[in-house]
Order: structure tokens, then sequence, then C-alpha cells
């Protein structure tokens, strides 16, 4: 009977186009109220939401710039030289890193904002890793980054760099943290994507702001670069993963 009944409804239909009749639309409004309802929504399975790529947020090049320039400080160790060499940057209230030539031993020290004030932080204990200077005062330094206690893989980050006298925001992403033995170096280093070539040294800031590292060196086999980890610069662990450097005569 079904059958039969579902055979007579595409005969009507087929006569009804072939006679060109049309279907009326009335304009009058139906009696009753129509009820409409949205099908409920489906919940996301666990497993593709843990699949869904995490929110993520960066740093911009002006921002970075603006926190470059209030930690960077020109450097001056009366004993090695009678003019200051270079510009480094304080990563903490008592560290500061710059290129291997402008920190080329230890001694008193003494800073240069870019006002040209420069405030005395007293005797440092110098360090060379690759092409990095590290020295330790023993007062705070006036102007300096945020350090931050660590980092993960994927973070957006950006490589403050210096060439020709001028400051490069090199943006660019953590890959990895690996055993620092290839390189010379005692503990484990961070890998990032930021473009940086050989002789750079300079710190890794993350999105907010926060140093999480310096550059010392290139992965020659990737083209990485390569940055210790902020914990790796202070007190004893920065003595047992560097090279310590003598006072200047």
């Amino acid at each position: 009977m079904n059958r039969l009944l579902a055979g007579l409804g595409v005969v009507v239909v087929a006569a009804l186009l072939l006679s060109g009749c049309s279907v009326l639309v009335s304009e009058q409004a139906p009696a009753e109220p129509t009820q409409i309802s949205a099908p409920a929504l489906v919940g996301l399975d666990p497993y593709v939401e843990a699949l869904a790529p995490a929110t993520y947020r960066s740093l911009t090049a002006r921002r970075a710039r603006r926190l470059a320039q209030k930690a960077a400080v020109g450097i001056l160790i009366p004993s090695c030289d009678d003019e200051p060499k270079g510009r480094g940057f304080a990563v903490d209230a008592h560290t500061l890193v710059a290129h291997r030539d402008v920190i080329e031993g230890g001694g008193w020290v003494r800073v240069f904002a870019a006002n040209r004030r420069s405030t005395a932080v007293g005797p440092g204990s110098a360090y060379r890793v690759g092409d990095l200077g590290v020295i330790r005062v023993a007062r705070a330094v006036p102007r300096r980054l945020v350090p931050s206690r660590s980092v993960g893989s994927g973070a957006s980050v950006v490589v403050v760099a210096e060439r020709d006298d001028k400051l490069r925001m090199l943006p660019g992403v953590v890959v990895d943290s690996v055993s620092g033995a290839p390189f010379g170096v005692s503990t484990k280093v961070l890998r990032v994507t930021s473009a940086v070539r050989q002789g750079d040294a300079g710190p890794v800031v993350d999105a907010k702001g926060r140093v999480v590292g310096v550059v010392f060196a290139v992965d020659e086999r990737t083209t990485l670069g390569l940055a210790l980890p902020v914990s790796a610069l202070r007190g004893r662990t920065l003595a047992r993963v560097a090279e310590a450097r003598d006072a200047c005569d």
C-alpha cells in the first residue's frame, strides 16, 4: 500500500510539472505559531580539542626595541681600556652580557646609559662562552631586563643583536632545549629559529618582555641560534659552564 501511494505521488508531481502548473505562495500568515528549534550542538571530542592550535602571543619589534634600549648600557672596564669598547645589556641586577670583545676581562666596571650618565657598579668577574662575554658585578645595575624562570618549546621570542652599532630585532621561536656538550658548554642550551649570525651576542626576550637566555653561537649543522638559558648566568652555575677570563692588567 505504501509503495502504491508513493508511486501515485510521483505521478502527480510529474503531471503538474508537465502541465506547466505553478506553485502558489500564500501571503497570509499561518493561523498557528510556527515552532522552529535548532539542533543541539555536538560537543568536541577531547582528543580533537587537544590537537587544536593553542593561542599564543608575540612581542612586537617596537616593544622589543624599547626594552632593549632600556637595558642597553655602555660598558667600561678602565683596566682594559680608557673608553667603552661597545654596548652590552643588563639581563639582571648583577649580570652584564655583550660581545666577548667588549668584555675583555674582569676588573672595576662602570656602565653608561643612553644619556651618557655613568654609574660605577663595582668589581666584576668576567667569563666567555663562544662569542658571548659575561661579567658579574658587585653592585646593582640601574637599568636591566627582567629574567624569566623558564621557557618552553614553541615560545615566541626576539633575539636582540647589535650589528654595525645598531640594534637588530630578530624574531623567532624556541625549537627545543638540547645538551650543550657538542657546543662546548656543560649545560643545556636553547635553540631558536631567529636569524642569528656568527658573532651575534645578546638577550633572547619572550612575549612578556622577559629575558629567557642569551645568544652565544650558531649551530652550524642546523643554522639555528644557540642561547644559554638565563638560569645558567647565575653564580656558581656560570663559573661551571663558562670560561673565566683573567682581570685586565
